[in-house]
């Protein structure tokens, strides 16, 4: 996207203010988030994704937090906290239950 080759530099056509995505074969958008230093890149689930964690023997999480609210940050806190997820159809737990 960015005309990057061996004779070019890439135009960095990612620190522009556009959004990226990739699109499944049922229409869900993942969110690209570009680094703008070294052109690698996150792709992001389309839904929250939560596990409960009361059953898995861990001392600490990682939370990324990308465009969500002060009051949806303080509801994840919250209920990982309690060791328990999220639930509803803006969330998901990936494969965690099911085999890939």
């Amino acid at each position: 996207m960015g005309g990057f080759t061996k004779e070019h530099p890439c135009t960095k056509p990612c620190i522009k203010e556009d959004t990226f995505y990739l699109k499944d074969r049922i229409g869900m958008k993942f969110r690209v988030i570009p680094d703008n230093i070294d052109c690698q890149s996150q792709i992001l689930n389309s839904k929250i994704t939560s596990i409960a964690t009361k059953d898995l023997w861990i001392d600490s999480i990682r939370i990324d937090v990308l465009d969500e609210s002060i009051k949806e940050i303080q509801t994840i806190i919250d209920t990982h906290r309690k060791g328990e997820k999220l639930a509803g159809e803006d969330y998901t737990n990936g494969h965690m239950s099911r085999p890939v």
